[in-house]
């Protein structure tokens, strides 16, 4: 089966949408997400995305992290330094 890039963007944002719950979308709204730019904001949800337990009160502690990190990790994203963790 073959898929256009198109499609397969819009699989992952459907599936992003799924695994990271609303909660996480509302804080990151309210942070100020819509702001930064899609690098900015595709790294941040693969880290989240990445974390997320399922867990309820998990996701809110992971949410209010993330949208109080937003800042700094968006000048990280932007001098292509991205998220992930050092060894």
């Amino acid at each position: 089966m073959k898929i256009t890039k198109s499609q397969l963007k819009q699989i992952i944002k459907e599936e992003m949408e799924e695994m990271i719950r609303p909660t996480t979308s509302r804080k990151l709204a309210q942070a100020g997400i819509a702001k930064e730019p899609e690098t900015v904001r595709k790294e941040l949800m693969d880290m989240i995305a990445g974390l997320d337990t399922g867990d309820p009160e998990d996701i809110e502690k992971l949410s209010e992290m993330a949208a109080a990190l937003l800042p700094a990790s968006a000048v990280n994203v932007r001098q292509g330094l991205g998220l992930e963790e050092e060894t």
